[in-house]
């Protein structure tokens, strides 16, 4: 393929794996010991079907830290209720805080919109997506999972870059990056049952704030 793509001028980066994040390590270690791939391959794509493996993705930013690591692939069951649907926002927020951690470049979703069904699929194989036609199909539902990766994507700007951060309990979890333009955008996702309190200190500037239970809250702290 690359051969291909260089004598058609084709500028297409390619990505590996494209499968579950448990064995991305091992792929990423022997596709790249073989001749020529790490002048071909620009990066490694994975799923999250089998779990969190966000160590895995650790290592792979650690052993090849000049290459793409995109998630590609992701998507939960359609929902029936409210309460399902607001745990589908947290399953994709949960995923994407701890493959940012981790050193992804990336996230992409499976689909962007779909039927009221959750498909078509021919596999029969329905799903939820950020956006559903309802029934009539003349008109649309955003559902959690929309506003969910809206935290991310409306606040951490292309060329961000992810930088280091302390908190005092695992009761929450949290991303942070500083955009290009100085200010910091930082994630909050809390997943459990409770109001949890907090301080968010950067350097002499100190935030005092909570996050309700079973919530996201996002922030754009400009100097």
């Amino acid at each position: 393929m690359y051969p291909t793509f260089q004598k058609n001028k084709i500028n297409t980066k390619i990505l590996i794996w494209d499968h579950n994040k448990e064995k991305v390590f091992t792929r990423a270690l022997e596709e790249f010991s073989k001749k020529d791939a790490n002048e071909r391959i620009a990066g490694i794509a994975f799923h999250y079907y089998s779990g969190d493996h966000f160590e895995n993705i650790k290592l792979v930013r650690e052993k090849f830290p000049n290459k793409l690591l995109i998630h590609t692939e992701g998507c939960t069951g359609l929902s029936s209720n409210k309460d399902e649907d607001f745990r589908n926002g947290e399953i994709y927020a949960h995923d994407i805080i701890g493959d940012l951690n981790a050193g992804t470049n990336g996230y992409i979703d499976w689909n962007i919109i779909l039927d009221s069904r959750g498909g078509p699929n021919h596999k029969r194989n329905y799903c939820n997506s950020p956006i559903l036609l309802n029934k009539e199909e003349n008109d649309f539902i955003k559902t959690s999972a929309y506003y969910y990766i809206g935290h991310f994507s409306k606040f951490i700007k292309p060329g961000a870059k992810r930088i280091a951060f302390s908190k005092y309990t695992d009761n929450i979890e949290l991303t942070a990056f500083k955009n290009l333009d100085n200010s910091i955008a930082i994630v909050i996702l809390n997943k459990k049952w409770f109001k949890i309190d907090y301080n968010i200190c950067i350097n002499d500037r100190l935030i005092k704030d909570s996050i309700p239970a079973n919530s996201i809250i996002s922030y754009n702290i400009k100097k």
